[in-house]
């Protein structure tokens, strides 16, 4: 009976046994199917014009037969192509251990490399495991073909170290004008002139026209300068992504002596141009800073204006409109069928009338209508611009002026001088010149000097004339006058009040000119004075005592 047991208790622990050799088998199986064969260092490699060579690496973690197919192809549009190579394309690898894997490609010198990118297929890694060739695995390097500006290749010393513009993300719009900045190096041991132009391409090669030159900049050796391009983006350019390119190069010798295409990490930096579905306007950009337009009076003014659609969609039908209510312009024009990226000349005309005020400005509304609905007959969106005109010669001189009235002092004496201040501003649209001049004036004073008598004033500038009186010693009381401005054929005058205080020397002083300064009197005439202050002082006692002994 125990040995019954007994060998039941064996046999089931040999069937547990067993069975924790199959789990153990099986979990090696599938760790062992679940490593990687290899690693591989790339996943993507690039070429460029003159970088023909790269790499990756493969290390094996276990013992593994390699395949390695190249399936990389470039042609050009005249049929020409390049040749790519690997350095390896079968081995047997021990366990653990790597390997460099060389790709380049040779160039005959026919093929026309554009800028742009180019893919140029995969490259295939097979791997066998030797010991168990039913585990396999394949892996796949994509390769491209990077667009350069350097006709021979990044060569010499010269470096972009930045490039960046003041845009939105990188985000451009039709006739914006965008600030692009490129900041370069000398690394050369001697001061160098280098040459910077940027380039920009959209995703199939194609070069857009930015309208701008190289700059140059020369820079000692070590030193570094940013160099500023203002770009105004095409009014024909559609939207989309696009690609910009810039390289620096030695302005002696040339690209082949120094050239640099590359900043940071990058090729070229991606762009977008953003439109609107639909979008008609009118490029005032260079006419802005000629505003106000001066023109003659009592004539026709004639003027071209450049409409764009900057649009995604041809508009059918566009209106443009030119009004001015005050001077009773209203003027319309119509462009059928302008397809994206159209350009045409808006012609208008308008009559400045002799009545129109000398220097006045006169502004002008635009409005271009678009997003025409055949249907209806309307027009579902608008722009709206201004233009300036200025009213020149033989135009109306509409002056005036504004006066502001003080004395100098705040009593005025007789026989002494006054001085009038008078504060005038010119409130008109145009300089005036204006003529100051006393009306009014009794004998009781006589005008001494007028300071400055003819002054000029801008609009709304102002200034102060000074006008001196000489009082008359008799002159008491109150007294009035007027100050007089003249301009431009019409006058303006301003009454001034002021009381005069009887001077107590003017009184005496009018002795000596009765009797003419010259006479006995006139000359002795304060002894006198004192003289007759002593008889009446003595009469006027003796009257009081007369009258107290009564």
């Amino acid at each position: 009976m125990l040995l019954k047991n007994y060998n039941k208790i064996i046999n089931k622990m040999k069937s547990v046994f067993n069975i924790l050799i199959l789990a153990t088998v099986s979990l090696l199986l599938i760790a062992s199917a679940s490593a990687s064969l290899i690693d591989v260092s790339k996943s993507d490699i690039a070429f460029t014009k003159s970088q023909n060579l790269t790499n990756f690496d493969i290390t094996a973690n276990e013992n593994v037969i390699l395949q390695i197919t190249n399936n990389l192809a470039l042609m050009d549009e005249l049929g020409n192509s390049l040749s790519f190579r690997l350095s390896n394309s079968r081995l047997n690898f021990p366990l653990v251990n790597a390997t460099t894997i060389n790709v380049s490609y040779v160039d005959n010198n026919e093929f026309e490399f554009k800028i742009k990118d180019y893919s140029l297929g995969q490259i295939t890694i097979f791997a066998v495991n030797a010991s168990n060739p039913s585990i396999t695995e394949t892996y796949t390097i994509n390769a491209n073909m990077l667009g350069s500006l350097c006709e021979f290749g990044t060569v010499g010393h010269v470096a972009i170290t930045d490039v960046y513009d003041d845009s939105d993300d990188w985000t451009w719009h039709p006739l914006e004008e965008v600030t692009l900045s490129v900041d370069v190096e000398n690394n050369y041991d001697v001061s160098q002139k280098i040459k910077v132009k940027p380039e920009l391409y959209n995703e199939d090669g194609k070069k857009i026209n930015l309208d701008i030159q190289e700059k140059s900049v020369k820079l000692d050796s070590g030193d570094s300068d940013t160099v500023d391009f203002l770009i105004k983006v095409p009014a024909d350019v559609k939207s989309g992504s696009f690609r910009l390119y810039v390289k620096a190069y030695l302005s002696s010798g040339g690209e082949s002596k120094g050239c640099d295409d590359k900043w940071q990490t990058l090729y070229y930096q991606s762009l977008d141009i953003d439109k609107d579905d639909y979008n008609i306007v009118i490029d005032l950009d260079a006419l802005e800073s000629s505003m106000p337009f001066i023109v003659s009076c009592n004539q026709d003014v004639s003027f071209s204006l450049p409409i764009y659609n900057i649009g995604d969609y041809k508009e059918d039908s566009v209106k443009v409109l030119l009004r001015n209510k005050e001077l009773g312009v209203s003027e319309e024009k119509t462009f059928e069928n302008m397809h994206i990226g159209d350009y045409q000349t808006a012609d208008f005309e308008f009559f400045m009338p002799s009545n129109a005020t000398f220097n006045k400005v006169y502004p002008f509304e635009l409005i271009t209508y678009f997003d025409y609905d055949d249907y209806d007959n309307t027009y579902s969106d608008y722009n709206t611009y201004s233009l300036k005109f200025k009213a020149g010669t033989d135009c109306k001189v509409v002056g005036d002026v504004t006066m502001s009235i003080a004395l100098d002092s705040q009593q005025v004496l007789a026989g002494k001088e006054v001085k009038i201040n008078a504060t005038l501003t010119n409130p008109a649209f145009t300089s005036m010149i204006y003529s100051i001049s006393v009306e009014g004036l009794g004998d009781w004073a006589q005008v001494k000097s007028v300071s400055p008598q003819t002054i000029t004033l801008a609009p709304n500038e102002k200034k102060t004339v000074v006008t001196t009186l000489q009082l008359d010693n008799s002159a008491a009381g109150d007294k009035t006058f007027s100050i007089k401005v003249t301009y431009g054929g019409q006058a303006k005058t301003q009454a001034v009040s002021m009381f005069v205080n009887q001077n107590s020397a003017s009184i005496f002083g009018n002795i000596k000119n009765w009797f003419g300064a010259d006479s006995w009197i006139g000359q002795h005439w304060s002894l006198l004075l004192i003289i007759l202050v002593n008889v009446v002082l003595i009469a006027v006692i003796i009257f009081l005592a007369i009258k107290l002994s009564k």
